[in-house]
């Protein structure tokens, strides 16, 4: 039996869930947190009706809240710097570790 489709977004083929990542990266994670933010449906179902889990709606809605200044937590642009900043410490240190070893 398969589910009922929503034709209104890309992926909708009626078979599985979209993972989180593939609906951040769209659009249409936008227009996700705005029906959430309408309160029509519940979180739950509306998520069930996204192909999406409720972890991934509502955590998407938290971001949207934190990136507005809605509520605490950091915003997009700062997790972004902040992975950027750990990649390149990582990098570092064992550069470090070489520049150490010739003293």
């Amino acid at each position: 039996m398969s589910r009922p489709r929503d034709l209104s977004w890309p992926w909708a083929n009626g078979e599985g869930s979209v993972p989180c990542r593939r609906l951040i990266r769209r659009s249409s994670g936008e227009h996700a947190v705005e029906l959430a933010r309408t309160g029509d449906k519940p979180v739950m179902a509306l998520a069930k009706s996204l192909g999406i889990s409720q972890s991934c709606l509502s955590s998407r809605v938290r971001q949207a809240e934190a990136d507005e200044g809605r509520t605490n937590g950091l915003t997009s642009s700062e997790k972004k710097e902040l992975v950027e900043l750990r990649r390149k410490t990582k990098q570092m240190e064992p550069e470090n570790e070489i520049l150490r070893r010739l003293r």
